[in-house]
């Protein structure tokens, strides 16, 4: 699974609405019209408008730049665009006005995360977890990830647990853990994590494939099979599906075929 397939869940906990920071230099009305576009940049982001969004909290951070929500809910917009280094950018200027802003730190190491540098996006959300809030569940989700990529996959998993204990609730939550229990040749688990995936989405396709592997891997052939095909009825161009599914029913043929 690439980066971006194994980090798919929203970053709505990232939306935070509070303009009681001022800064000193911005007057009353400049303080009040920032207020508006700070909570229509907001609501923007709620939409998934996330240009719309960029566009108005740039002219809220312009009348009164000492909001530090403001900066981070830019930051979660650039990251949802796309463009992690701006995202990267608004929220060092989060945490050069509050250097204790747990959801800067953990926006910033989302962003590194997705531009594949693993240490800094986890330092980064080391500080968010020690900081406390409601975002705690995605910390964790996301480091278990950063983890996974580092292939430490005890952590990983100790990681996702936490994620799961704490209310992440989602497919791409127990196919990543059955992906690290694979990689642990824990396979009853994988067949466990990746079957509750297959409840909540019918259509997961990498939540059959891994279940099929390791079925394989256990050498019940006729589920890993059956779960191969599934794969590809929601996914059909997974090749290493196809290839492994291929595989199987020569062998499959092989074993079927009286000896002369």
């Amino acid at each position: 699974m690439n980066r971006a397939a194994i980090f798919v869940l929203a970053l709505a906990c990232a939306l935070c609405f509070d303009v009681s920071a001022q800064s000193a230099d911005s007057g009353a009305d400049s303080v009040r019209e920032a207020a508006k576009f700070h909570k229509s940049g907001y609501d923007y982001m709620a939409k998934g408008d996330y240009s719309r969004a960029i566009a108005d909290l740039d002219q809220a951070i312009r009348l009164n730049p000492g909001v530090a929500n403001a900066y981070v809910n830019r930051s979660a917009a650039y990251w949802h665009s796309g463009d992690f280094d701006r995202a990267i950018d608004d929220a060092n200027h989060a945490l050069r006005i509050d250097s204790d802003m747990g959801l800067a730190y953990y926006m910033r190491g989302s962003a590194y995360y997705r531009k594949g540098d693993l240490d800094r996006a986890i330092a980064d959300i080391d500080k968010a977890i020690r900081q406390g809030s409601d975002y705690q569940g995605m910390a964790y989700y996301t480091r278990g990830a950063a983890y996974y990529y580092r292939k430490d996959y005890d952590r990983a998993i100790a990681d996702y647990n936490e994620a799961v204990r704490l209310g992440i609730n989602d497919v791409t939550m127990y196919v990543n853990r059955a992906y690290a229990y694979y990689h642990k040749e824990d396979y009853d688990r994988t067949i466990e994590d990746a079957g509750l995936a297959v409840r909540m989405d019918s259509n997961a396709g990498n939540a059959y494939y891994i279940r099929g592997s390791a079925y394989y891997r256990k050498g019940d052939m006729g589920r890993a099979i059956a779960d191969l095909e599934a794969t590809l009825m929601v996914d059909p161009k997974n090749a290493e599906a196809g290839e492994m599914l291929e595989k199987l029913r020569r062998a499959q043929e092989r074993a079927n075929t009286p000896a002369k």
